[in-house]
């Protein structure tokens, strides 16, 4: 039979794709509530 072996390579490999996923969504939401202005995302949130 096959054997999957799980290396401390691979996890850390999936753990910085999803650590950079992670921190490209977040920039990208930055971005977006950057761009607005204060005054209409109090708006939004109320």
């Amino acid at each position: 039979g096959t054997e999957i072996v799980i290396t401390g390579k691979m996890v850390a490999a999936d753990a910085a794709v999803i650590v950079t996923l992670l921190f490209v969504s977040v920039s990208v939401a930055g971005i977006t509530i950057m761009r607005k202005k204060p005054k209409e995302i109090l708006s939004e949130m109320s």
